[in-house]
């Protein structure tokens, strides 16, 4: 019993800056998508950022149209070049 208690304690832990990093995010981006935010700044593909992540172009394409949306970018480029000016991303 202890032992899960500790586990659980644990993540509890891990969790906690987690949800503090929710209110400062910027943009109101979710960590996937500043994760995605950061593979486009390096110029690549969605198909690459697929395969990265370990998620499906479909989703790549959902997480990048939010991006451009949150950000009020006219493209992929701009959101790239917005996020890396703004230092959102490095």
């Amino acid at each position: 019993m202890t032992g899960d208690a500790g586990q659980i304690e644990n993540r509890a832990l891990r969790r906690e800056p987690t949800l503090a990093l929710e209110q400062d995010r910027p943009y109101g981006l979710s960590l996937r998508e500043l994760e995605v935010l950061q593979f486009l700044a390096e110029g690549q593909h969605n198909r690459e950022i697929a395969w990265e992540l370990s998620i499906s172009q479909a989703t790549v394409n959902k997480h990048v149209s939010s991006v451009i949306g949150k950000l009020r970018a006219k493209s992929r480029t701009h959101a790239a070049a917005k996020a890396v000016r703004e230092g959102l991303v490095s």
